[in-house]
């Protein structure tokens, strides 16, 4: 019998082979080199809820997210950065370059507008001080009298901006009658002028107070009840003479209209007698010229001129 002659196989070595060892270890390494990287950040729920939203955004998502100030991460990595494409820069601190909205820029204006106006009212305050201090010392004044000229300014500012917080506040409490147009509110220098219209508070001709003019008088009379200082009432009338048995010209006109809103403050109990003043000028101090029947009528008027004991308010 002959044998057969069979080529030998050679079998593989048992188990796996030798390169799965290193390549284990390498992703061994890697798991936990991730692992730290994960342990070691932080995240703030705020800050990724921004980023959320600006990458919405950038992908066509329309909706808007406000974002108070950029967000940041803390990592072994990068202590700072931000997610938007930084520019090139030399220092090693990473800045987001973004730009502000039409509306936040209208916000933005109106706001730096109201400080100008801030700014402009304490720069002319100064401006008044300084002028004072100025006019004391080019006159050859003693140092008591230079600093009894600024004291006076500084008191001066402070009582007109006195007067226009009151003639704003005025203005709202009396807003249903300005609105009528029965009366104005206005600050001038350092006082405060309610100026009753002829308008519903008097006939023509006459100085006796309407009956519906009453409601108007009291309430106005509770608002300087509530402004310490002195309260002047003055009556204006228009050009045209007037001659009657009552009245022989403006100037008594003028004085009786002042007298009869005098005459019902007093009767209030709200006012102190001591603190009031009546005044008659007649047509000498027109608002606007006596030249057409419109202007007559805005010159036929009360005014209550109140000036703000600014010693009683800043204990001075």
């Amino acid at each position: 019998m002959e044998e057969c002659e069979c080529e030998e196989v050679k079998c593989p070595p048992a188990g796996a082979p030798a390169w799965v060892m290193t390549f284990a270890d390498l992703m061994s390494l890697l798991m936990c080199f991730f692992v730290l990287l994960l342990s070691f950040s932080e995240i703030e729920a705020s800050k990724f809820k921004q980023i959320a939203g600006s990458m919405e955004k950038a992908f066509g998502v329309q909706r808007e997210v406000r974002a108070n100030e950029s967000p940041k991460g803390i990592s072994i990595i990068a202590q700072e950065f931000s997610p938007g494409k930084p520019e090139p820069t030399t220092i090693n601190e990473v800045k987001q370059t973004t730009t502000l909205e039409s509306p936040n820029l209208e916000i933005m204006k109106d706001k730096e507008k109201e400080g100008s106006t801030e700014d402009k009212g304490k720069k002319d305050k100064l401006d008044e001080i300084a002028d004072a201090a100025q006019r004391a010392a080019d006159s050859e004044a003693t140092a008591a009298e230079i600093n009894e000229a600024i004291a006076e300014a500084i008191v001066k500012a402070k009582q007109k901006r006195l007067s226009d917080q009151y003639a704003k506040l005025l203005n709202q409490r009396l807003e249903t009658e300005v609105a009528d147009g029965l009366i104005a509110v206005e600050s001038h220098d350092e006082s405060i002028i309610i100026r009753i219209k002829e308008k519903g508070s008097f006939a023509s001709g006459d100085a006796t107070l309407k009956d519906e003019f009453y409601t108007t008088m009291e309430r106005i009379t509770e608002e300087i009840a509530h402004t310490p200082g002195r309260v002047t009432i003055s009556g204006h009338t228009d050009n045209i003479p007037i001659s009657t048995f009552r009245f022989r010209s403006n100037w008594e006109l003028s004085s009786s209209r002042a007298v009869s809103v005098l005459q019902y403050m007093v009767s209030s109990g709200l006012l102190d007698p001591a603190n009031l003043e009546v005044n008659g000028f007649a047509d000498t101090q027109p608002l606007v010229p006596n030249d057409s029947a419109a202007n007559r009528a805005i010159n036929r008027r009360i005014e209550i001129k109140i000036t703000p004991a600014i010693k009683q308010i800043f204990g001075g």
